[in-house]
């Protein structure tokens, strides 16, 4: 038999198929991504109850349904999350939140999952009378970025730009790393299978920052899984805030 296909045949079979599934592809191609950070938050707060956390959704829409918040924008108050509470530890899940530089007080980046301390995100008025909900780098306890890619180098490399901006402590080794701390190290998790560089890659980088890389999250339907072997860090020695004086700008002040 032979291995050889007419590719008019293939053009053929491709348009019928987009024919009959193209209003299903353009609906939900473009929400993929969202989904799946959507099944990490889900894993991260799944982390928090096996440990014995009680958790509580905050912010629920009608009928108790949860409101993931699926863009930068927006208010806190306007999205659901979850609070995640063990004796005096109380911990907020959010989805797609800003989170504030160690290095100056107006330089901020959306994360698609952070983990706050106690005092949750904080919203502020800006000059322009627009308010907008972030989350100051004091209370930032861990983060998680999420790609629906393939592990590729330059990928993995600027997530240690994100540590470094935002949790510097990793860099300058201000964190008692191990695998049993209290607290997740900040994680990058692909969906696609990883090369053998990228594997190296991601072995460099766990060893000498102690961050979280996971790849071929599709193989478990974009969850996250191995929280037991997953590098995690006690208390700080230092706030962030400490390491670097936070600058300001007065373009760009609170009223």
């Amino acid at each position: 038999m032979s291995p050889w296909i007419d590719r008019q045949v293939l053009i053929r079979d491709t348009r019928e198929f987009v024919r009959a599934h193209g209003l299903f592809l353009r609906r939900n191609g473009r929400r993929i991504s969202s989904l799946v950070e959507i099944s990490v938050y889900n894993s991260i707060v799944r982390y928090y109850e096996s440990l014995g956390f009680q958790l509580a959704g905050e912010n629920l829409g009608p009928k108790r349904s949860f409101r993931y918040k699926l863009i930068g924008s927006g208010l806190t108050e306007n999205h659901s999350y979850f609070t995640a509470k063990k004796g005096a530890a109380t911990f907020h899940i959010l989805h797609n939140i800003l989170i504030q530089s160690a290095h100056h007080e107006h330089l901020y980046f959306t994360a698609d999952v952070v983990v706050a301390n106690q005092n949750g995100s904080t919203t502020r008025r800006l000059q322009n009378g627009r308010r907008h909900s972030f989350v100051a780098n004091p209370d930032l306890v861990t983060f998680a970025e999420v790609k629906h890619l393939h592990p590729y180098p330059g990928g993995i490399f600027s997530f240690m730009g994100l540590v470094l901006e935002f949790m510097p402590g990793f860099v300058n080794k201000t964190y008692d790393i191990s695998d049993s701390g209290n607290q997740l190290c900040p994680v990058m998790a692909f969906t696609g299978p990883a090369s053998a560089h990228a594997e190296l890659i991601k072995e460099a980088l766990a060893e000498r920052y102690g961050i979280n890389i996971s790849f071929n999250t599709s193989s478990t339907f974009g969850q996250l899984t191995g929280f037991a072997t997953m590098k995690k860090y006690s208390e700080r020695k230092s706030p962030s805030v400490d390491l670097v004086p936070l600058r300001t700008s007065r373009r760009f002040s609170f009223d």
